[in-house]
């Protein structure tokens, strides 16, 4: 970067061509130095900001944050500045210089400004624009320009409050495909907002529910049906419970069940305390392949070599399976039995519940054109402000940027 002393040094340079052939004293280098300082303030007061280092009391060795696109403009204005205090008078060549210089500059600063400039709405969008996302629209939205006030907002440090932004009018007919948040330090995007179409009290309090445990109390009951040949289950119809003892193949089936196979359900079977040994199938719609998720092997530990099966827990008595991307009707439940095993189980429970999603907490959502969002300020004794920016991109790729600066403010 260039120093200050090197901007007053290419001035100097510039007014020998005007008859001033001495070297600048440490007197004139200060003089300059402060010239220097009241030329930037006064570009600054016509509203041309060259990013200058200004200081209540400047060093000549300090950076001056000026690009080099506008370094001959500062030379040659600070030399016309400097040659009254020389008895000199400009000539011709530098006072063309000058101005041509502070032309250029201003130009240059006014095409900055000109990119981040929207049309304003009084003018018409025309033809050629409207395959551009105004398709509805016959003239611009209205601009909506950054937020650089800390008044916008107050909060006490540790307090959380909600917020919005609304793009509303800019968007015309198109919607938010995509946004982001980014905050400075001083405040946090914190979860707990609420999505009105995703509201938690929506969601079940637990992670599964099932309206019909399809388990029914008695054969023939619902639409479940035992299929045992002449060896029938007994359910009990009190305790909601079937038993069989036998040396043969044991069924249920439940025809009526409809799997979605964009949903996850859990599958739960549980023997009672009575059986000795079992295991078997469960069949799911049409997936009933094996080793697809819906072919289901039920298998108790074998007490000799526990190595070998064990889906079953032989203390409780239960196996559950999660399974997803079941697709068709029907559930099927066959528990094989074996001539050289002593068979005897009791079925007390033999259900299918949906998985249904837990509710994840959020820091913002967008809707209608609005993004709202939720923020919490620093605990104390912070005290400072903090600049929040909105960026949203739309369904046709335009992208719009908004900036809120919030004054974080002690409390008592």
């Amino acid at each position: 970067m260039t120093t200050k002393v090197e901007h007053i040094n290419s001035a100097y340079s510039k007014i020998r061509i005007s008859g001033i052939t001495i070297n600048p004293t440490p007197e004139d280098t200060e003089t300059a130095l402060w010239r220097l300082e009241d030329l930037m303030w006064e570009l600054y007061g016509r509203t041309l900001d060259f990013n200058y280092n200004f200081e209540d009391v400047p060093l000549s060795t300090s950076e001056s944050g000026v690009d080099r696109i506008h370094h001959n403009m500062i030379a040659s204005n600070l030399a016309m500045l400097l040659l009254p205090d020389f008895g000199k008078d400009a000539t011709p060549e530098l006072a063309g210089q000058a101005r041509a210089s502070f032309s250029a500059s201003s130009a240059v600063i006014a095409r900055k400004r000109l990119q981040g400039v929207n049309y304003p709405n009084r003018m018409p969008i025309g033809t050629g624009n409207r395959n551009f996302g105004f398709r509805s629209r016959k003239y611009f939205p209205a601009a909506h320009p950054a937020v650089t006030d800390a008044s916008n907002y107050v909060l006490k440090c540790g307090e959380i409050e909600d917020f919005e932004e609304s793009f509303f009018d800019w968007l015309g007919d198109e919607t938010i495909a995509s946004y982001t948040i980014s905050v400075e330090a001083g405040v946090t995007l914190v979860d707990g907002i609420i999505d009105p179409s995703d509201n938690p009290a929506d969601y079940p309090t637990s992670g599964v529910t099932s309206d019909d445990p399809n388990f029914a109390t008695d054969c023939g009951a619902g639409t479940w049906v035992c299929n045992l040949g002449a060896f029938p289950v007994t359910i009990d119809t009190v305790a909601g419970t079937a038993s069989q003892s036998s040396t043969v193949s044991s069924q249920l089936d439940q025809s009526g069940f409809v799997w979605d196979p964009t949903k996850t359900y859990l599958l739960t079977i549980q023997y009672g305390s009575t059986k000795g040994y079992s295991y078997g199938t469960v069949l799911m719609g049409n997936e009933t392949a094996f080793g697809e998720a819906g072919h289901i092997i039920v298998d108790d530990p074998d007490p000799f070599t526990p190595e070998y099966g064990g889906t079953i827990d032989r203390v409780t008595g239960i196996q559950t399976t999660e399974v997803t991307g079941i697709s068709g009707t029907g559930f099927t439940y066959v528990n094989n039995t074996e001539l050289n095993d002593s068979i005897s189980f009791e079925i007390v429970d033999l259900r299918i519940e949906e998985v249904m999603p837990v509710y994840v907490p959020i820091d913002s959502y967008f809707s209608d054109g609005t993004v709202h969002y939720r923020l919490e300020a620093d605990a104390c004794p912070y005290a400072g402000t903090a600049c929040v920016q909105i960026e949203v991109t739309t369904d046709s790729g335009r992208v719009e940027k908004r900036q809120r600066l919030i004054e974080i403010a002690r409390t008592c």
